[in-house]
């Protein structure tokens, strides 16, 4: 064993001593400048390569091999300065960092790297969101930007889909166009002194583009002579339609309830809501307007030509014609009359009613409908407890009619007895 360790142990100097001559031969330097180049003869010879950490090196003039860590070479203008390092692995070039178990910082600031990923086929370009504080400093370097074996560019993320595929807001300060093969481009720009943006046809077909801070347009012709059809005014809410056929429709906000209208310019219909619980249909303008219907959603009241009455759903003011009305009633309906229990007035009683207060008992005065109106569905209950009470009355005279008619029956049976007994 002892004899082996002094034998690898020559084996060792004199393999130092050969890569020194060897270097000695391949290199010089310069007593003055202390500069270090290769000799003639390596400059002459064509497939001469210089290797660093390889006895065959191929491939380059300069083969270096081996890294420490996965730093293969760092070049900076000092041992504390800020410098470019090649990183192996995965192949990349780090700016201000080099890679040893992670991520490091070679002095305080920013770094970047651009690497490739041989197993996925892409490139990634990463840079710290943060500066480092010191040298040899831990880094976090996330991908902003990757290009990969598809050709397609992402930015914010690492599987891009498209040929660009942007994950977060982005912004354009000039004009940005998509080629359309079936007609002309879509045009997206930025123009005049209130920094409008369009969306159009190149040719100027159709158009949509901002207008200062408060206006988007739609219309057609182009940036220096625009046609509008429709305007949004944003700061007041407003919504204006040309139409060639006849008037514009209009969408406004007025009055001091922040009310909004929808209509025709020129006033023949337009339907706004007034306040926060009203929406009225009618005819005018902004300034003045006529009501034809008003719906409270708060109260969920509609009123037709009149405002809804406290206590009804519905109001009308004018006539109402339909081809059937059905009135479903909540209270019950006069069937008690019927009942052995009900207390049927004697007609003595209902003619005394009428003779002092000249309407039938249970049924309302006329002023008093003429000052609250008709209930419908109450007034049809009411007539039909008289119909029931009349029918009450018709089958007791009935009752009476009958024995009457027996009784005179009986009378004549014995009067002609009696005039045959005197015969």
């Amino acid at each position: 064993m002892k004899n082996a360790s002094i034998f690898s142990t020559t084996l060792l100097i004199l393999s130092a001593l050969f890569l020194t001559q060897t270097a000695q031969a391949q290199l010089n330097q310069n007593t003055v400048t202390k500069s270090i180049t290769t000799n003639t003869d390596f400059n002459n010879a064509a497939n001469a390569i210089l290797g660093v950490g390889t006895a065959t090196p191929s491939n380059a003039k300069l083969n270096v091999q081996g890294a420490v860590g996965n730093t293969v070479a760092s070049f900076r203008k000092s041992a504390t300065g800020k410098g470019v390092s090649i990183v192996s692995d995965w192949p990349g070039v780090y700016f201000n960092s080099y890679f040893n178990g992670s991520g490091k910082s070679m002095a305080p600031g920013y770094a970047g790297i651009v690497n490739f990923d041989p197993d996925q086929g892409r490139f990634d370009f990463a840079l710290t969101g943060t500066a480092a504080t010191a040298a040899n400093t831990n880094l976090t370097l996330p991908s902003r930007m990757c290009i990969t074996k598809d050709g397609n560019v992402g930015i914010g993320t690492t599987s891009p889909l498209k040929l660009l595929h942007v994950n977060g807001d982005a912004l354009i300060n000039n004009n940005l166009s998509f080629p359309n093969t079936l007609g002309n481009k879509v045009t997206f720009w930025s123009n005049g002194p209130q920094n409008d943006f369009g969306i159009g046809i190149n040719s100027g077909v159709m158009q949509l583009y901002t207008a200062g801070q408060d206006k988007i347009a739609m219309g057609w012709g182009n940036t220096s002579n625009f046609k509008e059809t429709i305007r949004f005014l944003t700061g007041p809410g407003q919504i204006g339609f040309q139409n060639t056929v006849g008037n514009k429709i209009s969408f406004w906000n007025s009055g001091p309830n922040n009310d909004f209208g929808i209509g025709i310019n020129s006033g023949v219909m337009q339907l706004y809501t007034a306040g926060q619980d009203k929406i009225a249909f009618g005819y005018g303008n902004a300034n003045n307007f006529t009501e034809t219907m008003s719906l409270y959603t708060g109260t969920g009241q509609l009123g037709l030509y009149t405002l809804p009455v406290n206590g009804y759903r519905l109001a009308v003011n004018g006539k109402v014609i339909c081809e059937e009305l059905k009135v479903q009633l909540k209270s019950a309906w006069p069937d008690y009359v019927f009942s052995p229990n009900y207390k049927l007035r004697t007609l003595e009683e209902v003619e005394a009613h009428i003779k002092s207060e000249n309407h039938l008992p249970g049924i309302p005065a006329a002023a008093e409908l003429e000052k609250d109106g008709l209930e419908v569905g109450d007034m049809q209950k009411r007539m039909m407890e008289k119909i029931e009470e009349l029918t009450l009355y018709l089958i007791d005279q009935n009752k009476r009619l009958e024995q009457l008619e027996q009784d005179n029956g009986t009378l004549h049976a014995r009067l002609d007895k009696a005039e045959s007994t005197q015969k």
